[in-house]
């Protein structure tokens, strides 16, 4: 079992150390895992806890509250402040997150045990996250789009 955040900071350190550009693949996760941390570490369930081998480690809260900010919070503030090197649609997310997500549950027998959530719940977070970000980067697109539709029908957009 991978943590997405893993995947993140793996992306955000790489761009960092110049051996990735930024992209909006790499933007939304972030945001997404921003978001979606911050409501676990904030919300619910408020607790980490971390199975190596037969033993189970549960992560302080100030030391959780910590991690959340330095491995959350930190890389989408800072990745809001920087352009896009390469222009790339970040719905390409979507099938990396369910390869993700089908390992998991290929793998892991009970996969609530990764997060304290359901990952089902995870994946239609993030899915809700990426369809409002397409719906703000894509606006100008689905109005030449969705213009002649609504014409046709008498609808005055």
């Amino acid at each position: 079992m991978i943590y997405w955040t893993t995947y993140n900071f793996t992306g955000y350190l790489l761009y960092n150390s110049n051996l990735i550009p930024m992209n909006n693949i790499l933007k939304t996760s972030i945001i997404c895992t921003s978001i979606i941390g911050g409501y676990m570490t904030y919300i619910y369930p408020r607790k980490l806890i971390i199975r190596y081998k037969n033993e189970t480690y549960e992560i302080p809260y100030p030391l959780l509250f910590s991690g959340d900010f330095i491995f959350h919070q930190l890389p989408m503030i800072h990745s809001l402040y920087i352009p896009n090197e390469v222009s790339v649609c970040g719905g390409y997310l979507i099938p990396l997150m369910l390869s993700w997500y089908t390992m998991n549950k290929l793998y892991i027998t009970n996969t609530k045990k990764i997060y304290g959530i359901s990952l089902e719940k995870l994946v239609l977070s993030t899915g809700g996250i990426i369809g409002m970000f397409a719906l703000l980067n894509h606006k100008q697109n689905l109005s030449s789009i969705m213009r002649p539709l609504f014409l046709s029908l008498k609808i005055n957009i």
